[in-house]
């Protein structure tokens, strides 16, 4: 039985996401996940841990970062956003340990199950009540429901969701997704829950996003119909090469439209990659800028991008570790849980373009935790017994 006051540190970010996520400032959101880290390392003192290169890759760069802000920081800022710019390499150490524990741990199948349904089942309602107010606004704790899209066609609605920002609902999804493929075994059970989610990324007007995870999608259903229904995929192939020829102008113009879509998005993005580079290549381009700063567009610099974001915060030295730090652990996925681990970094890889996993702290940890549990060969063990 789902008991929702029951305290687990273990499942403590899946059963009280919702609430975590309406916690109104960064700095409690960063003391409550310190303080059930130092609770879940207290109840598993006896479970060997092993610190493998992938979790040394990721605390040497947030080392990195660290001292890119203490390089960077004799010029004029305010106070709050140093203090921002110190504990964001920490946040990441923090996300880093959730991993270390939660790949050699022993899991309860049911009550992370319970946890992360529930969580799940809370972002459909909210989707759900988003389409029945059709386009009426609810405003709970200072959060909204929906928000305003400006396209070039006109002024639509967007799925807020009552988080900080729209695209927050597809960034929870996709750094969540490892534990649909770790709860759910069976294939065809993954790509219904894989559609049910496409749907608040749909409704939030994530384009990187929906991308990201449609592909991740027809990659499962390939593999499906390849394992099943061979001959049907030849037909397929044929079918979309002989489409893509007769309608080429068409697609282009479709797909050009639609990256365009959104009035000065793509050139706001532009302005702030092109003025994150200009940063770090004027001050240190081996370890990056690491303080916070606003750009042009008043958005800050080295944001909606993650590859932009890790080389405004750490330069070329710290791309290059975060690449070898990924490598591991994309080794270490495709060990245990095979093709569909390239899939999901590929879709991951994609969603980097336009959008980062770090700038709310429960996501970043989130992020890290469901890597952690899919990778972990105990309970993939445990999973399999089960299922026998």
């Amino acid at each position: 039985m789902f008991k929702l006051f029951k305290y687990d540190p273990e499942y403590f970010i899946f059963k009280y996401f919702w609430l975590i996520i309406f916690i109104p400032e960064q700095k409690y959101v960063f003391l409550l996940i310190f303080m059930n880290l130092i609770l879940f390392h207290i109840k598993f003192l006896k479970t060997k841990l092993i610190l493998k290169n992938e979790i040394l890759l990721f605390l040497l760069w947030s080392i990195l970062c660290f001292v890119s802000v203490v390089t960077s920081m004799f010029v004029e800022i305010n106070f709050e956003r140093l203090f921002a710019d110190f504990t964001a390499p920490i946040i990441w150490i923090i996300a880093i340990m959730y991993y270390n524990l939660y790949s050699f741990i022993n899991i309860d199948y049911k009550k992370l199950k319970n946890s992360i349904f529930f969580s799940f089942l809370v972002l459909l309602g909210i989707s759900a009540l988003y389409i029945i107010q059709n386009g009426k606004d609810i405003v709970f704790l200072d959060r909204h429901l929906i928000g305003l899209d400006y396209l070039i066609t006109g002024v639509k609605t967007r799925l807020v969701g009552f988080m900080n920002y729209p695209t927050l609902n597809t960034t929870t999804i996709i750094v969540s997704i490892p534990l649909i493929f770790a709860l759910i075994k069976n294939k065809m059970q993954q790509f219904f829950f894989l559609c049910l989610a496409f749907i608040p990324i749909y409704l939030s007007g994530s384009r990187i996003g929906s991308l990201s995870l449609a592909i991740l999608i027809i990659c499962l259903l390939w593999r499906y119909i390849g394992g099943k229904f061979a001959w049907i995929k030849k037909l397929i192939v044929i079918f979309v090469i002989l489409l893509i020829i007769l309608n080429t102008e068409l697609l282009y113009h479709e797909i050009l439209a639609v990256y365009n879509s959104r009035e000065s998005s793509n050139e706001a993005r532009f302005i702030i990659y092109q003025e994150s580079i200009d940063k770090v290549l004027e001050n240190n381009i081996l370890f990056g800028y690491g303080i916070s700063e606003y750009s042009v567009t008043g958005t800050w610099l080295g944001s909606h991008s993650g590859y932009i974001s890790f080389f405004y915060k750490s330069g070329i030295v710290g791309l290059i570790l975060l690449m070898f730090s990924f490598f591991y652990v994309i080794k270490k996925s495709y060990g245990v849980n095979g093709e569909t681990a390239l899939f999901y970094f590929t879709s991951l890889a994609i969603f980097f373009i336009y959008e980062t996993i770090d700038p709310i702290i429960i996501i970043l940890v989130l992020f890290f935790s469901s890597i952690g549990i899919w990778n972990n060969i105990n309970f993939k063990k445990d999973m399999e017994t089960k299922n026998e």
